[in-house]
């Protein structure tokens, strides 16, 4: 697994490979203010494009399109305010991309993959 990335002016992109193959690109577009995050692996893929916009008091985060393996296509959107009242989430699965090996980035894609299908399947039919 390889993590590679560069900072070009007025973007940002960041590059996951495995076994030589390009499996993850996430692009930010500072001008912009666009992100983008492309995943494909085996026959997984999933893309999402969205725009991100600040203020003192709120960051919003608009995804314009995303789309999981040509079956689930949609957009929404997420802003986090100021003031706003919090649930507690509490995670004991962490990830360690800093000692991660290969066999773990795989197991992680499965679980997204799991989760993703857990989340949205129920539109599929």
């Amino acid at each position: 697994m390889a993590i590679s990335g560069t900072n070009k002016k007025d973007k940002e992109t960041y590059t996951i490979e495995v076994e030589g193959e390009e499996v993850c690109t996430i692009e930010y577009n500072y001008k912009k203010g666009t992100l983008s995050f492309e995943y494909e692996y085996y026959y997984d893929t999933f893309e999402l494009e969205m725009d991100v916009k600040s203020s003192s008091n709120e960051v919003s985060f608009v995804v314009d399109d995303f789309d999981f393996d040509d079956e689930i296509e949609g957009s929404m959107s997420i802003t986090f305010k100021k003031g706003a009242k919090t649930q507690k989430y509490t995670n004991t699965d962490e990830f360690d991309i800093g000692n991660a090996d290969e066999s773990d980035f795989e197991d992680l894609m499965d679980s997204f993959d799991q989760d993703l299908l857990m989340e949205f399947g129920g539109l599929l039919y």
